[in-house]
């Protein structure tokens, strides 16, 4: 097979091998690419490997040797999958490989906040706690999230990750009724319920028609004061607009997010200087091991394709 990465770096920016991939054939690795360079550099290609790089029906028309699409990713949004269906073109995406590594990160954030972790470790550093006359020093509340409510939306792998662990903190759970995706254990509600019955809002669905801007003013008038909303799954879900504006409100609600509409963040970002929204760059998936089992998941994908000729999108 003739193989091309168009965006490997992200992936593997050399702490992994390619040769497993490599086994399968003659495999060219871009770091990045261009709109304009797709199409030459993948003009030869049976199989193209992509993650961010946008593979749309104008683009995919002008590849007739073109036999399988891998998505790196969990989501496929940025491969016209139709147009892959009407050419004849397999495609695979990755699920289930980032799945520890982004609950690993939800619980990162969040019980960094909860704790003030952040804020303690610079009071000690600037000599507060030195100062002090007792041997502990708080001055801030630290709120629990034992017996919490919270709202998963999305129980996939993810999800249910997510989900154990909130349940080992003895959380009280919930999701949209319109999950397809029953879980034990997880009561399901009207969306405007959910909204109004959560303490913690945390995202893990793609991003589609039905999802995009999921999370604007209307919905966030229905939330808690004083909620914390977590997106670790794609910024378009946010109309980032409308949740700058919320935020400037409403100083006791909190945003800890992983992902943003535009990657890296424009210099407008209204949510970069919004100082109860706490970014991080979209790197809650890119653990080690995470990208280890991504690579590895793309080996079995390229297997079953060369032994049944089809793709195997989750």
């Amino acid at each position: 097979m003739n193989i091309v990465a168009l965006d490997g770096y992200a992936m593997n920016p050399g702490d992994l091998s390619w040769s497993p991939i490599e086994a399968f054939g003659t495999l060219k690795v871009y770091d990045r690419t261009k709109l304009e360079d797709i199409v030459s550099r993948s003009i030869g290609a049976e199989v193209i490997i992509t993650n961010k790089v946008q593979l749309r029906k104008e683009t995919l028309s002008q590849l007739p040797n073109l036999k399988l699409v891998i998505i790196s990713a969990t989501g496929y949004d940025n491969v016209d999958i139709e147009t892959c269906k009407a050419l004849g073109i397999a495609a695979s995406n990755i699920a289930g490989y980032s799945s520890e590594s982004v609950t690993q990160h939800v619980f990162s954030v969040l019980l960094s906040h909860l704790s003030q972790a952040s804020k303690y470790e610079r009071e000690v550093a600037s000599g507060r706690w030195n100062s002090c006359e007792d041997f502990t020093f708080f001055d801030h509340p630290i709120p629990a999230l034992h017996q919490k409510k919270i709202g998963i939306i999305g129980l996939g792998n993810i999800g249910q990750q997510v989900l154990g662990v909130f349940k080992a903190f003895a959380c009280k759970v919930y999701s949209w009724d319109r999950s397809s995706n029953r879980i034990d254990g997880v009561d399901y509600l009207s969306w405007e319920k959910l909204l109004n019955t959560v303490d913690v809002l945390t995202l893990h669905i793609p991003l589609n028609e039905d999802t995009r801007f999921l999370i604007n003013k209307e919905s966030l008038a229905m939330m808690k004061d004083d909620a914390i909303l977590i997106n670790t799954a794609r910024g378009g879900h946010i109309h980032e607009q409308d949740l700058a504006d919320y935020l400037s409100i409403n100083p006791n609600f909190t945003a800890l997010l992983d992902v943003l509409s535009q990657e890296p963040a424009s210099s407008d970002n209204p949510l970069l200087d919004v100082p109860n929204c706490k970014i991080t760059p979209h790197q809650a998936w890119a653990g080690y091991a995470a990208r280890e089992k991504l690579m590895n998941l793309m080996v079995e994908a390229l297997e079953h394709f060369k032994l049944n000729g089809k793709g195997s999108l989750a």
